[in-house]
């Protein structure tokens, strides 16, 4: 009797435990902490890209707009995050793990390695508010990359018409091209990619100029976020801070993240598609993650023509995929096709 009424006690709790592990989206013997970092440093990507992909096409149509953005990008942002949450892993395989089994307790490593990685991330932004110095007259990329993102915070379209009524009227030698942008068919076209003036836009709605100013900063700690989070994922969790502390020590990092610079964002697309990739190879064999993971570093096209070259080597790397006739091959290989595409 006593055992028959600790087995019914014990059922509703089993089913109950079972039950919560689906909701969470955990395999049997995978860690909460370890499903919760690879969550967290993969959600500023997550965000830029469902902006970046809602944003496109309502620019081309000249309807880029704070409404329209809202009410699409929001609902592709939550089922991104959603979606991917459902396929991370909550550990992953290599050294860092290994010591932390052997440790006994892996799920306190991923946490206090979250927690760290977290606590530089934010210290980060607080010391780059502090020495914040946005460039707004273009004499310089950044300058010209904020005023485009002006632009299209104001206007939600391209190119830009001319203004000739500005100069009173034409004048012999009165030209509209400058850094940055160049006169075609009676208009101004810009020579920037429209990826980090999409973003900027949204600062500028938000508050204005101070909020346009403040894009820079945020975007310097998803990266040292990102960052983090792909050490933690090679080296295992207990490193992730140390990862992100060396980075927001370096003088590029400093230096790019208190003005417009293209390169920060990138790093912000390139860093988490590479977690996300990484992640895909886990052992679920995720190919929507493979496939997200492609799409963010294909996205860095449209944040800077440049980011071709740094994500060449990943050709190699599918190629490896293919002959190890691995499901996450094709998957990537189409995201960064669509990625490089919008660019």
């Amino acid at each position: 009797m006593y055992r028959a009424g600790l087995m019914r006690l014990t059922a509703p709790r089993l089913s109950l435990q079972r039950f919560g592990i689906s909701r969470l989206g955990l395999h049997r013997g995978e860690d909460p902490g370890g499903k919760a970092f690879a969550a967290v440093t993969i959600l500023p990507t997550l965000l830029l890209v469902a902006w970046l992909v809602a944003g496109l096409p309502l620019l081309v149509a000249g309807r880029f707009l704070p409404v329209p953005m809202v009410l699409i990008a929001v609902p592709v942002a939550v089922a991104l995050v959603m979606v991917a949450s459902r396929h991370l892993p909550g550990r992953w395989p290599g050294p860092g793990s290994e010591q932390a089994g052997r440790a006994g307790a892996p799920g306190w490593a991923a946490w206090w390695g979250l927690a760290g990685t977290v606590v530089v991330a934010v210290g980060f932004a607080a010391w780059q508010f502090q020495v914040n110095s946005p460039q707004l007259i273009v004499d310089r990329d950044p300058g010209a990359y904020f005023q485009l993102g002006y632009w299209i915070a104001e206007h939600g379209s391209l190119p830009i018409p001319p203004m000739l009524g500005a100069f009173g009227g034409s004048h012999p030698g009165l030209t509209l091209s400058s850094l940055g942008f160049a006169g075609n068919a009676g208009a101004v076209a810009p020579r920037l990619a429209p990826g980090l003036p999409m973003v900027l836009a949204a600062g500028l709605w938000i508050h204005s100029l101070p909020g346009g100013a403040a894009v820079s900063p945020l975007l310097g700690a998803f990266a040292v976020l990102t960052v983090g989070g792909l050490t933690g994922r090679l080296a295992g969790p207990h490193w992730a801070p140390a990862g992100a502390f060396l980075l927001a020590l370096t003088l590029p990092e400093m230096y790019t993240s208190r003005s417009a610079f293209p390169q920060i964002f990138a790093q912000v697309l390139l860093f988490g598609g590479l977690c996300m990739v990484v992640d895909s190879l886990g052992p679920r064999q995720s190919r929507l993650l493979a496939a997200l993971g492609g799409l963010a570093m294909g996205l860095t096209v449209l944040v800077q023509v440049g980011s071709l070259g740094v994500w060449l080597p990943t050709i190699v790397f599918i190629g490896a995929l293919l002959a190890a006739r691995k499901p996450q091959a094709f998957p990537l290989y189409g995201g960064l096709l669509v990625g490089a595409g919008c660019g």
